[in-house]
């Protein structure tokens, strides 16, 4: 599985990247973007089966088809819920 993690904090990528290793998804491949113009690159670049990003309007993304949503603080065991609601 090739995940998309899109934040323009490059420490909030990387903290997501390890929740997600420790939520059990240690052997997707993770891709980055600070922003939507590097994440439309990446997305170009080679298929991406899931895309995380950082959208501070709730409601707005699940209106615009988000999956799920998960609040910061997050843990692992909140992206396993989320995923597995998501039927990844």
């Amino acid at each position: 599985m090739k995940l998309l993690i899109v934040d323009d904090s490059k420490v909030m990528r990387s903290i997501i990247i390890r929740t997600l290793k420790a939520a059990g998804y240690g052997d997707a491949v993770f891709a980055e973007a600070g922003n939507g113009i590097e994440a439309l690159k990446a997305m170009r670049e080679g298929a991406i089966d899931l895309m995380l990003l950082d959208w501070k309007m709730r409601q707005r993304a699940t209106a615009a088809g988000a999956l799920f949503l998960v609040g910061k603080p997050f843990t692992p065991e909140a992206m396993q819920a989320a995923f597995a609601k998501a039927g990844i």
